[in-house]
């Protein structure tokens, strides 16, 4: 887990400066549903519309369906599917399916909380030569459990190709949510990437317990 992110990360500072002539703004909007069936499983329901192009059009509309079961107090596993209505690298809408599954640690150290996960994906294009896309994503969010109700978090997360591990894509996040049947989130996540352009993203979601 250490290795990769500690590549990624010396591969954003050396991206960094290059590509922020061109970087971008993005904003990043959630709003989604949680229901609780016994204490051990979760469904979910999420609709998301971010805005690109520094905020001045919709860049995505994306509805996700998600089910996720607590195995054990410190394993969680979850999978789902997203239909993504998304801009191409030419700015059209198009669309994109894809199915995830993932598994989630938990390891507390006093008011701190370290959850590791290893997330799956598969990228369905039906306009490209090469439909299937599949990735895995590793990702370590620490977070401080120590406040009432606002828990603050920190997060690296990157995304490799699974046909060579090479890192496509690199998100470093801050952020929290004040927890509860309704939960507020806010963060700010900047996105690193080869040959791309520098993406600061702002989000906000919203999500309701039923």
């Amino acid at each position: 887990m250490r290795a990769p992110v500690a590549m990624a990360a010396a591969l954003a500072f050396s991206l960094a400066a290059p590509a922020a002539a061109r970087a971008d703004v993005e904003l990043w909007t959630e709003l989604g549903v949680r229901r609780d069936l016994g204490r051990h499983v979760q469904l979910s329901l999420d609709q998301q519309v971010r805005f690109d192009a520094n905020v001045s059009r919709i860049g995505a509309l994306i509805p996700e369906a998600g089910a996720s079961i607590r195995l054990t107090r410190w394993l969680r596993a979850s999978g789902g599917y997203r239909l993504e209505y998304e801009r191409d690298k030419s700015g059209d809408l198009v669309l994109r399916h894809r199915p995830f599954a993932s598994a989630r640690g938990r390891v507390d150290l006093g008011p701190l909380r370290a959850e590791p996960r290893l997330q799956l994906q598969d990228d369905i294009r039906p306009d490209k030569m090469d439909v299937h896309r599949p990735a895995a994503r590793l990702r370590l969010a620490v977070s401080y459990r120590g406040a009432r109700r606002w828990v603050p978090e920190a997060s690296a997360e990157t995304f490799h190709r699974t046909s060579d591990l090479r890192v496509d894509k690199l998100w470093l996040t801050l952020g929290g949510a004040r927890t509860g049947p309704r939960e507020v989130e806010a963060f700010y996540r900047l996105e690193i990437a080869p040959g791309e352009p520098l993406v600061s993203i702002v989000g906000l979601a919203f999500h309701a317990a039923l």
